[in-house]
């Protein structure tokens, strides 16, 4: 997107997921992730940034934030999530 690369992006829901291991601690990737992150925002993105300790500690979790992040910023059910959603949820019955 641009000059920069991101780690995973559902144009649908307009949300980056980053996958952040150590080296974005260090001060001078935290500059370079923040001007990324405005960049993306000025284009109407949401960018989820999660550790890479998070995803091998608790993966069922980070899928979950994952899945509310782009649920909040669908308009309507997306056939993608239909399958994720809690029964009764976003049915036209």
């Amino acid at each position: 997107m641009g000059s920069y690369v991101v780690d995973f992006l559902c144009d649908e829901a307009m949300l980056v997921v980053e996958l952040d291991g150590g080296g974005h601690g260090e001060a001078g990737q935290v500059v370079h992730d923040e001007k990324r992150t405005a960049y993306l925002n000025e284009l109407g993105y949401d960018v989820l940034r999660v550790w890479n300790n998070a995803i091998n500690q608790d993966i069922n979790n980070v899928l979950e934030g994952i899945y509310i992040a782009a649920k909040a910023r669908l308009k309507s059910p997306h056939p993608a999530f239909g399958h994720l959603l809690p029964q009764g949820e976003g049915d036209n019955n």
